[in-house]
């Protein structure tokens, strides 16, 4: 496989990545219509802490 694709690839899969993230923040922001703003708000703070911690190598914006 030639660099060129091989870079196309990966920014397309960070690209997927970051939209399954958005989705995975759009369905906070509706169940946060029938939670509390508090539980919200740890979930979140946790999803991204684990994140944070491991740091997938497809999420390269994580840095």
């Amino acid at each position: 496989m030639n660099e060129s694709l091989a870079a196309t690839l990966g920014e397309l899969q960070a690209q997927i990545y970051w939209l399954h993230d958005a989705d995975f923040l759009m369905e906070i922001g509706r169940v946060h219509k029938s939670r509390d703003i508090e539980t919200t708000k740890h979930n979140a703070i946790r999803y991204w802490t684990e994140l944070l911690k491991i740091k997938p190598p497809q999420y390269p914006y994580l840095g």
